[in-house]
């Protein structure tokens, strides 16, 4: 059931958390509240935050990384963390999405994925079905055969993003016994789903590939690109999303979170600040070029982020990355979406309602 909450309300927030326990068909409906005339808008955290643990039986939580992003942007190491207890660089833990799962309780893994990594995607860019725009994730996002998984015997340089899911799902859904919640940002949160309907891991049209409970998508393209505008993935979400378009499997638990932030503009660019220059480049890569007066966080566009069918959140004022935004390891007063200020406008909806472990089917 499709669900829109607007994490700007505190009233929204209790009703949600009065509602905790009262059955899956219950649905989140709030309405989005007006927006201000305004081309920027700013993240206000709620007075008194509720802050978010993690539940004893889904404790799992495994961090996809976006598309140029490397693990160490969402990781938190031993340095780094000392550093907040002294500290001398809260902001720096303040915004990174592991260290603020790990503070509510959650066992986090981040994808071992680093920055050069990315350049395998390239190659299927460049190749027949990339020109034909008819590319899927089979093509630059997975090493193993179309018929043959990766076992986690093969040496990681061997393996790419999906089977490195693969891997990291079945690791800790054997050390714990419990599935894994998959929080993909970006471009990790469609990979996300191109990995549970891929049959080469387990998947059929009706059960997902087994291991993950819950899917959440942090600024995620998901919609399609329309007629006529240039798809950067080379048809790859264009291919998913008839496939196993939308919340596609019922026994997952989908949540997309979007950030409506920055306002898209028509007028010439010279006249724009930077902030509203920048997003409306991106928003008109993803959307096409009607994008006066649309919002998104400041990369991808309302629109695009919120999957249809899954629990939908939308965050004011919530930018789409933790570094261009100067939100990681500098100041400036911005947020994006793993700060620890903003996931527990997140974390409630996906918490919310908690199917028991009977009511899911066994994979």
């Amino acid at each position: 059931m499709q669900a829109l909450c607007c994490a700007s309300s505190h009233a929204h927030a209790r009703r949600m958390r009065s509602r905790r326990g009262k059955g899956a068909a219950a649905a989140l409906a709030f309405p989005p509240p007006p927006l201000a005339d305004e081309e920027v808008l700013a993240w206000t955290p709620r007075a008194s935050p509720r802050r978010e643990q993690a539940p004893p039986h889904q404790r799992n939580m495994l961090i996809l990384p976006g598309f140029g992003n490397a693990a160490e942007d969402y990781a938190s190491g031993p340095v780094v963390d000392q550093v907040a207890v002294e500290g001398t660089d809260q902001r720096r833990v303040d915004a990174c999405l592991a260290a603020s799962l790990r503070r509510r309780g959650f066992h986090v893994a981040v994808l071992p994925v680093a920055r050069s990594d990315w350049l395998k995607v390239v190659a299927a860019l460049l190749s027949p079905n990339g020109f034909a725009n008819c590319c899927t994730v089979h093509d630059g996002y997975r090493r193993a055969r179309r018929r043959q998984a990766l076992s986690r015997a093969d040496p990681v340089a061997r393996r790419w993003y999906l089977d490195l899911v693969h891997a990291a799902v079945g690791e800790l859904t054997e050390a714990t016994g419990q599935e894994v919640v998959l929080v993909g940002h970006s471009a990790g949160g469609w990979l996300a789903r191109g990995y549970v309907g891929d049959e080469l891991y387990g998947a059929t049209a009706t059960q997902p590939a087994p291991g993950v409970r819950a899917i959440v998508s942090l600024g995620s393209p998901h919609r399609s690109p329309p007629p006529g505008v240039f798809d950067v993935t080379r048809g790859c979400r264009t291919w998913l999303n008839d496939r196993t378009g939308g919340a596609h499997y019922p026994s997952i638990r989908y949540v997309s979170v979007a950030g409506r932030t920055v306002r898209g503009s028509c007028a010439p660019t010279a006249t724009l600040s930077r902030p509203v220059r920048l997003a409306s480049q991106s928003y008109a890569h993803l959307r096409g070029e009607a994008i006066e007066g649309v919002y998104g966080d400041g990369v991808v566009p309302l629109e695009c982020a919120l999957l249809p069918g899954s629990r939908q959140v939308l965050l004011d004022g919530v930018y789409h990355a933790m570094s261009s935004q100067q939100t990681y390891d500098q100041g400036g007063g911005k947020v994006w979406y793993g700060n620890d200020s903003v996931v527990d406008a997140w974390l409630g909806p996906l918490l919310l309602e908690e199917l028991p472990v009977s009511l899911r089917t066994a994979r």
